[in-house]
């Protein structure tokens, strides 16, 4: 099964589960390579959920961008809004580092439904923080960069190669709801 395809089946089967898992997702049918996805109704007993409702907040606004090889490579993450603060689950950027989407860790069974829900658990104890609404081109740049520094562990490096598109123009959660 070629990219699109398998991207095309897990985009329907993520739309026919949005409801009950608490996303809305987007994805433009002329770039079914990039997705974004505003997940919400977190726990309300989770660090990440006491958070978002102080500060009334929606939910968390993710990037999902699937390589050309998909499944046979896992695709990149990244929060877009709030910013996150816990640095072993988000970088400085908003790169998600979950340890299942490493090169070195993934596997093509790994569905798109599977990622989202791996992500919502993933940063249930992750913070809100206010410095500012969302990671900046230059911060997200920056974690790119880094990433492909050898301050990751030679062996177990997140794929970040996708996130070469990245413009200021961000969405307002209103967009997507």
């Amino acid at each position: 099964m070629n990219s699109t395809k398998r991207l095309e089946k897990d985009l329907s089967f993520v739309r026919n589960i949005a409801d009950r898992e608490k996303i809305i997702l987007e994805v433009n049918p002329n770039v079914l390579h990039r997705w974004r996805a505003l997940l919400f109704d977190f726990p309300e007993e989770s660090i990440l959920g006491k958070d978002l409702a102080t500060h009334q907040l929606t939910g968390v606004d993710v990037e999902l961008e699937f390589p050309e090889n998909f499944p046979m490579s896992p695709p990149a993450l990244r929060v877009i809004q709030p910013k996150l603060s816990n640095r072993g689950k988000v970088n400085f950027g908003g790169i998600i580092l979950l340890p299942t989407l490493f090169e070195e860790a993934w596997t093509c069974v790994i569905t798109s439904d599977q990622i989202l829900k791996q992500i919502r658990t993933f940063l249930e104890d992750s913070h809100v923080d206010l410095s500012s609404p969302q990671y900046t081109k230059e911060e997200v740049q920056n974690a790119r960069l880094l990433a492909n520094q050898s301050s990751f562990s030679p062996i177990i490096k997140p794929n970040l190669s996708s996130f070469m598109h990245l413009t200021n123009s961000i969405l307002p959660y209103s967009a997507l709801i």
